[in-house]
């Protein structure tokens, strides 16, 4: 990289004696040509934080016919980064080379440069070339919780937020890509993804920690590979505590949950439900879950209709699909609903067992309409007179075998393809939680204050193990 200058150097003079490599000196005069100014090494270095650059920068002067320049004094000014130089200015050698240190500043990723800087004769300020270089984060030093410390959750389920690690450096710069073992401490649990690299950002994430099977303390720690780090290793606990196993009783009430695209269900889906009805095939519609505003706002809605079957709703936003089952639910008994849907290929189960198999339903449309339980979502229709429990929306299919068989277990809340779940197991204010993490959390009624629309806490709930 070349680097011209006008000859009217300060310390130069009118006709100064300059000496080039393997020539006779070559005199310098105002008249003579431009001198040019070339980086020979030290450009765009790493190094880290705080510490002198391996490689000095170097730079070369000579004139228009290629004669070195010697005595020339070139100033080095940092003009970001906030690191310093070995000496501000530094004259060129016999060969014309004149060298200087570079110690980076304290801030991994900001941008270090360094401009090469004279004042000409005239007074005319001249800027030569600049260096840059990568500012690296140093060592690790300290590691804290970032993420995920004293959660609580019930056993045998995994805690709502990841553990996670903000590994930094003495200077706090995050550290990247360094290593971080997460271990079960005590309680029983078991991890995935117990071993990981901490990110750009100096965050390491544990996979998923399930708590033990029985209620109590678990803990976990998080040891990052280094010595002399302040907090190695980390501790997180949280409390495994029996769920209440309510469940919520309706009637003119409803739980909302904002809409979500996670809750948009497509080419492939299930929803699932326990239920009490209490006036099924009183002749009018009520509904368990739905995403229902009114074309073209409507999705889905999963009901009993007014004859005491299950009926699941869908529409693509101008036309509906009705598929109705076969076998009226009973009331005052709590029973497990489920639609499942692959490709227009509808399929109604009760308690377990197929009820109603459909074709050519129609693929839900995605709109922005809230999930709702209890009513058809900001609607004050569809009204459910009973009790629900355990709703579950996956967007995959489940099979036949899979509802008969987890119908009446507690799920864990991370399995595959299970985008929301509420279990209702709050037992008391305002909000049902999301059991998946995903924070699609239910809001009871139409505010976070309580009011009319709230349905009520119950412990008539199902059995689920």
């Amino acid at each position: 990289m070349r680097f011209h200058l006008s000859p009217l150097l300060v310390g130069l003079g009118s006709s100064l004696l300059l000496a080039s490599c393997g020539e006779n000196p070559v005199a310098l005069t105002s008249g003579d040509p431009t001198i040019a100014l070339t980086i020979v090494s030290g450009n765009n270095q790493s190094g880290v934080v705080g510490r002198e650059l391996p490689l000095p920068l170097v730079v070369k002067a000579t004139n228009a016919s290629g004669s070195v320049i010697a005595n020339m004094t070139v100033d080095f000014k940092v003009t970001s980064g906030n690191g310093s130089m070995y000496v501000v200015a530094t004259s060129t050698n016999t060969n014309g080379v004149a060298r200087n240190y570079w110690t980076l500043g304290t801030v991994a990723g900001a941008a270090q440069t360094i401009q090469v800087r004279a004042i000409l004769s005239n007074g005319t300020k001249q800027v030569l070339g600049t260096f840059s270089a990568t500012a690296l984060a140093d060592a690790a030093t300290q590691i804290a919780i970032q993420a995920g410390g004293g959660q609580s959750g019930f056993p045998g389920t995994a805690v709502p937020i990841r553990p996670a690690v903000l590994v930094r450096d003495q200077f706090g710069n995050p550290v990247p890509n360094l290593p971080v073992q997460f271990a079960v401490t005590s309680g029983g649990g078991s991890l995935t993804g117990a071993s990981s690299l901490t990110t750009s950002a100096g965050i390491a994430t544990v996979g998923s920690w399930t708590l033990g099977p029985a209620s109590g303390q678990n803990t976990l720690s998080a040891t990052a590979t280094g010595t002399g780090i302040a907090g190695n290793p980390v501790t997180f606990s949280a409390t495994a505590t029996s769920p209440q196993n309510t469940a919520l009783d309706f009637l003119q009430s409803y739980v909302n949950v904002p809409d979500n695209p996670a809750l948009d269900l497509t080419s492939t889906w299930t929803l699932e439900a326990w239920v009490y009805p209490r006036a099924a095939g009183n002749g009018a519609d009520q509904d368990i879950i739905s995403k229902w505003g009114g074309n073209p706002g409507a999705s889905y809605i999963l009901q009993i209709n007014g004859t005491g079957v299950i009926r699941l709703v869908t529409s693509n936003g101008t036309t509906n699909s009705i598929v109705l089952g076969t076998t009226h639910l009973a009331n005052n008994s709590w029973q497990h609903v489920a639609a499942t849907f692959a490709q227009g290929t509808l399929q109604l189960y009760l308690n377990g067992v197929l009820d109603q198999t459909a074709t050519g339903v129609m693929v839900p449309y995605v709109g922005t309409e809230p999930v709702a339980f209890g009513r058809e979502g900001n609607f004050a229709g569809g009204t459910l007179n009973g009790l629900i429990d355990e709703v579950r929306l996956w967007n995959v299919t489940r099979s036949a075998a899979e509802i008969a068989t987890f119908m009446g277990q507690k799920l864990g809340g991370s399995e595959p393809g299970l985008a929301g779940y509420w279990r209702f197991d709050e037992g008391s204010g305002q909000v049902t939680l999301d059991a998946t993490g995903q924070g699609n959390d239910g809001r009871l009624g139409t505010s976070t204050s309580a009011d009319a629309w709230d349905p009520l806490w119950s412990s008539n709930a199902p059995v689920i193990q």
